[in-house]
Formats: C-alpha cells, sequence, structure tokens
C-alpha cells in the first residue's frame, strides 16, 4: 500500500528550493496544484456543527515538555542567528504535533535548590497543570497539535517506576477508589482545558506503562548526602494484577469518551510501551485483559538501548498493523544523538549510534530520522515524535545533576549559540510516497572537500520523486545516498547544499545530461550493484573506497584476574557506557566490537565489575589518553584488532 505522508504545510516549503531537475535554479517554484472544486453548500437554516478536521497525513512530533523551563533557565533559541519561540520555530520547521507530560503534583520540584543565577524565574511546578496548559496554549497558537501524555503520577513513569500520586497513595489496594481517582481527574482536566478551548487531538493514557499504571504505593523522594539533588525510590504495596491493570486503563479511557461524547473533533486515545520489540506482545496482552477501546498503539523507539536496524521497527510495526488491525501505530519516542560529548555535570542518556549512520554528526542524525520516519511511514505507522529536542544544557538542577542529560540530541547546538541545526530538517524534508524497493541498489557519492557544509548536502533526481533528499555522512568529506533504479535507466540528478534558500552545484557542461543540461546524467547498468560518483561542480571521480565505518575489535586476556563480576569496557568508543565483553570459549579471553569512522580516536579502559570503581590500572607507558586510559586509533578502511592484557602493555 502507498503510505502519502506529504502534508500540507509542506507545500510552502516545496515551493522555496524545490525547482524541478530540468529548471533554471532551486529556488523556482513548481507549479502549483489547483485545489479540487467543493460541492457547493445548502443554505444555512441552523447553526453548523463544528467542523471535522482533516487527519494529519503523518505526524512529525516533538515532546516539549521542558521547554517552558529551560526558557526560564535562561535558554533563548535561536534560528539562523535571530531570536526565535522555540515553538514556532518547530512548527516553521514541520513539526505538526508537540507532546507533553502531565504529573499530577510534582511537588518534588520545590526541594531542589536551583543556583543563584535562576532560582528567581524557576518556578517549581513544571509539568503540573498549569504549566501543561501553557504549552498546550502555545502549541496551538504556532498551528500544531497536540498530544497530553497522563503520567498518573508526581514524577516520571517508566517500567521501573510507576508510582501513585501522592494525594491518592492511601487509597492503594482499594480498586474502586483507585478506578474513581482516575476518572474524576481526567475529567477535571480535560474540562478545564475544554473550556479554554485547549481540548488536546491525541490523549496518552500512562506513559511507558509496560506493566500497568500506578502499580506501586508510593514515591519516596530524599535529599542526597551532599544536598545537590534528590535520591529518588519507591515503596509501600504492589499490584500487577491483570484485573487491576486494566480497570485502571479502563477508567481513564471511559473519561476520555465520556467527555468528548458528542465532539465532531474528539480525542483520539493512545496507550504507550517502552521499546519497540515489546509492542506486539503488549498489545496482546492489552486484548486479552479487556483494554480494546483505543486508537493508537504507542510505542518508544531508540537505538541506544535497543540497538535494532531500522528494518527491525518497520517489520514490528506490520506485524503490528496485522494483529490489530484496528490500531494506528505510533512511535511516540525516539531519539538519535548528534555529538558525542557530555558539556555538564549530568550524564547523557544517549550514546550508542546505529553503526550504519556513523560518524556521529548533525548531517548523520538529519539523515537517520529521516530514514527512521520513511520507515514508519512505509510500514504503516502515523507518526513519529522525538524526544526531548529542546532539552538544552542550562544552569538549572534536575534531582540528579545540573545541565542536561540530552543537549547532544538536541537541535539547538550548544557550540553555535543554541541555533537550530539540521538535525531537525528531518520533519521538513519532503517524503517520498514509498520507499522504492524494485530495481538495482544504486548509490550516489559526491567528494565535498573545500565546500562549506554545515547547512547539509542534498541530492535531487527523479529517483527521489524530484525533491531535496539528505544524503549520509561518511567522513572525509564524503556523502552518500543510496536506492533503487530500474536497470538500464537513465536520468539527471544534481547535489546541493541546504535545504532551503541553499545552494545546488553548478555542474559543468562536460559531465552534464545533453538533453538537461544543468543537471548530471546517471547511467544504470543490466545487474549488480551500481555506483555513482562525484566530485562537488566538478566532472572529476574519486575513488570510490568508502570512509567508514570499519570494525575495531578490542580482545583482552584476563588471566589470573577475578572476573566473577563480568569483564567489561568503557570509554570514548562506547560514549563511556559501561559494556560487557563476551568470554571466547572457556578461554581467558574477552572480546568486544565496534563500528567506527576512520580517523575516531579516544580513551577507553577494561573493568572486571559493572562499577566505574572495577576498572584496571594501566601502566604508566602505555597511557594514552586523559592521563591515565588507554588509547585507540582507527587509522585506515580494514578492520583492526587489538589484543590487550588486563592491566598491562602488553
Amino acid at each position: 500500500m502507498k503510505t502519502k505522508i506529504i502534508q500540507l504545510f509542506l507545500l510552502a516549503l516545496t515551493c522555496s528550493f524545490m525547482a524541478s531537475c530540468g529548471g533554471a535554479s532551486d529556488s523556482n517554484p513548481p507549479p502549483v496544484t489547483e485545489p479540487e472544486p467543493q460541492p457547493e453548500q445548502e443554505p444555512e437554516q441552523e447553526p453548523e456543527a463544528e467542523p471535522e478536521a482533516e487527519p494529519v497525513a503523518f505526524y512529525f512530533g516533538n515532546d516539549l515538555s521542558y521547554v517552558n523551563e529551560m526558557e526560564d533557565c535562561g535558554a533563548v533559541y535561536k534560528d539562523a542567528g535571530s531570536v526565535v519561540d522555540p515553538y514556532e520555530v518547530i512548527a516553521n520547521h514541520g513539526g505538526n504535533l508537540v507532546r507533553v507530560r502531565h504529573w499530577n503534583d510534582p511537588y518534588w520540584q520545590a526541594l531542589i535548590t536551583q543556583p543563584e543565577s535562576v532560582a528567581a524565574n524557576w518556578k517549581a511546578n513544571y509539568s503540573g497543570l498549569e504549566d501543561v496548559t501553557e504549552t498546550i496554549r502555545r502549541s496551538k497558537a504556532a498551528g500544531m497539535e497536540v498530544l497530553l501524555d497522563f503520567h498518573f503520577s508526581d514524577i516520571w513513569a517508566d517500567p521501573g517506576r510507576q508510582t501513585t500520586p501522592r494525594a491518592w497513595e492511601n487509597d492503594f489496594g482499594d480498586e474502586d477508589a483507585m478506578a474513581a481517582h482516575i476518572y474524576d481527574y481526567v475529567t477535571s482536566v480535560l474540562t478545564g482545558l475544554n473550556d479554554e478551548g485547549l481540548m488536546p487531538e491525541l490523549i496518552q493514557i500512562g506513559n511507558e506503562s509496560n506493566s500497568g499504571m500506578m502499580t506501586t504505593q508510593n514515591l519516596i523522594i530524599e535529599m542526597n548526602d551532599a544536598g545537590t539533588g534528590l535520591n529518588v525510590s519507591k515503596g509501600g504495596q504492589t499490584n500487577y494484577s491483570d484485573q487491576y491493570v486494566a480497570r485502571m486503563y479502563n477508567s481513564a479511557i471511559s473519561a476520555v469518551r465520556d467527555i468528548s461524547e458528542g465532539m465532531t473533533n474528539a480525542p483520539r486515545i493512545a496507550i504507550h510501551v517502552a521499546g519497540a520489540d515489546k509492542a506486539v506482545a503488549f498489545f496482546d496482552k492489552l486484548k486479552s485483559i479487556g483494554v480494546t477501546d483505543i486508537d493508537i498503539a504507542g510505542f518508544s523507539f531508540y537505538y541506544g538501548w535497543e540497538q535494532a536496524p531500522i528494518e527491525d521497527v518497520a517489520s514490528m510495526i506490520a506485524t503490528l498493523k496485522e494483529r490489530h488491525p484496528n490500531l494506528d501505530p505510533l512511535m511516540l519516542e525516539t531519539g538519535y544523538l548528534w555529538d558525542e560529548e557530555n558539556i555538564d555535570s549530568l550524564g547523557n542518556i544517549i550514546g550508542i549510534a546505529d553503526p550504519a549512520y556513523l560518524p556521529v554528526s548533525k548531517q548523520n542524525q538529519l539523515k537517520y530520522l529521516t530514514d527512521l520516519s520513511q520507515a514508519v511511514a512505509d510500514a504503516g505507522g502515523i507518526g513519529v515524535v522525538f524526544w526531548e529536542p529542546s532539552w538544552v544544557s542550562t544552569e538549572c538542577r534536575t534531582p540528579w545533576g545540573q545541565g542536561s542529560s540530552h543537549e547532544h540530541v538536541a537541535y539547538f547546538d550548544h557550540r553555535d549559540g543554541l541555533n537550530f541545526h539540521i538535525g531537525g530538517q528531518w520533519m521538513e524534508v519532503t517524503k517520498l510516497s514509498e520507499t522504492p524497493e524494485a530495481g538495482l541498489a544504486t548509490t550516489f557519492r559526491v567528494d565535498m572537500t573545500g565546500q562549506d557544509t554545515s547547512a547539509g548536502v542534498f541530492i535531487r533526481g527523479a529517483f527521489t520523486e524530484d525533491t531535496l533528499q539528505p544524503m549520509l555522512y561518511e567522513g572525509e568529506n564524503i556523502y552518500s545516498y543510496t536506492t533503487h533504479i530500474q536497470a538500464a535507466q537513465s536520468g539527471s540528478y544534481h547535489y546541493a547544499i541546504g535545504l532551503k534558500n541553499g545552494t545546488r552545484e553548478t555542474v559543468p557542461s562536460e559531465c552534464a545530461n545533453p538533453e538537461d543540461t544543468l543537471n548530471r546524467l546517471y547511467t544504470v547498468g543490466e545487474n549488480g550493484e551500481q555506483l555513482v560518483t562525484a566530485v562537488w561542480a566538478s566532472c572529476d571521480v574519486f575513488d570510490p573506497q568508502a570512509a567508514g565505518p570499519t570494525t575495531l575489535t578490542l580482545n583482552v586476556d584476563m588471566t589470573g584476574v577475578d572476573v566473577s563480576g563480568g569483564v567489561y569496557v568503557a570509554g570514548d568508543l562506547n560514549a563511556w557506557t559501561i559494556t560487557e565483553l563476551t568470554q571466547v570459549g572457556a578461554s581467558a579471553i574477552y572480546t568486544i566490537s565496534y563500528d567506527l569512522a576512520v580517523g575516531a580516536e579516544g580513551g577507553y579502559y577494561f573493568l572486571n565489575g559493572s562499577d566505574w570503581g572495577d576498572r584496571e590500572t594501566i601502566p604508566e607507558e602505555c597511557v594514552g589518553y586523559y592521563d591515565a586510559d588507554r588509547g585507540f586509533l582507527v587509522e585506515e578502511q580494514s578492520p583492526q584488532v587489538l589484543d590487550l592484557v588486563w592491566s598491562s602493555c602488553q
């Protein structure tokens, strides 16, 4: 089934830099399609009902729950050097859905001592109802739809912590009372929003509720020993029974249905599971316990945690659609890094990149998110929501430290004055009707040496449906784009820098298409994989050897060392995430491999346990990085193997 996800709001975008390949320049707009004639309306005899909104073809969503807080913490968002409203800039770059979390009573925020530089503006009620209402108001003012995410907790709800709101915890164990609390609360919140004209288009019942909502009685919050943050834990009774889980879901669902009864544009209901690999089984389970009156099967997918290729996610969505045809799959959370450095005292939470999209860069964040959203659409999903593009590093503190765990993922570049960068353009890249699969695999590669590519590198031709599509950055100034083209087919194409108001290359006449002299000519062979190489604005060609990634394997001999706690490695090669090695047979050798770009370098060390204190001591003569660590350098394309000995230079 063809999946058409080009949106109405993209029409203006396509007119800004989308001349046909045979046109004079990319600044010439294509012809504007005339609107279809509308039937004449009957004479008005009574007040018209609320018009039914056209369904969004595909959600390019963003969780903006942090925006209001970040502004109070001093963040000033920019686009092309100008100060911008963060909601408006997201909408201007193609966003059409804002997800916002709601905590019943985030009382614990008042326990955090903020630095004097930000304390005066910090409100200590973020994600509470007042803050959520402001987010919804600003989102709708920017022209975007809203998904309201009820956590039914006073703090983050996730697979490991589904704590009951403090105001209801004394009724835990009384299912009637708990069901009434949920029903009354949802009714109260939505009634208030509706009275202000702020009814969300989508309602999410629970957050990452893999085992149910409010399954634990108490949230326990204590100041840490240093007095700089909070220790967060849970306690009291628990209830994971199918009856309880189903009743809590159905009580919230009933509240949404009851309040929206009779509305022309009633909100749609989603339930959310963490982990794309768990989605099919999760929604099978919901159906089996009687939770069926929902519209959207929501799930999270982060490569950094699941380490599954995009193809696996698309396959899961197709299976989910087959098993639950009444549900629309929606990726409610994803995130992907553009930088590997942590710039503040709060550790980053996404540290592993998909090997197919190395090296880590803004260009490859753009390419990854474009490919991911295309795959979701092709498989029958209705959208992708990015978490959390505006959580930049500021002086403000969280319960766990100062700064952000996401500044290396956010759309706003902390090295460039919080300017919106190209990674966020995935929302506005015009999508193909469906990724072509028939024909020969054809890769276009271009050498951009000497060019300023900070605005992004794109390709355009008949094989992109005459739209600019982002290329993959391979490293060493080489960019590539792979698609499928029918055997023996020829056509026009060109490269460009920048998506809007950018620069297309000037193709020399010697290598231009004779029938389309502004563009290059490609010709696909009769069989096998095809490769088309070029140098920007030149007829030169280059060595087609790929610039990356390549494989670096670490083998460590643990003879005589206590390995009962396992053998691990941490370093720049895995974003300083303690990662376990695999034992080679019954030997004392442990191994792990990483796909890294040519030129990648950094420090690392081994550990014989999963705590930082279990690290090896490296002799001074073989210290390579950070005055205490081993060092690695990927010097060439061929796979590299390092055979090492624990705490030794051997």
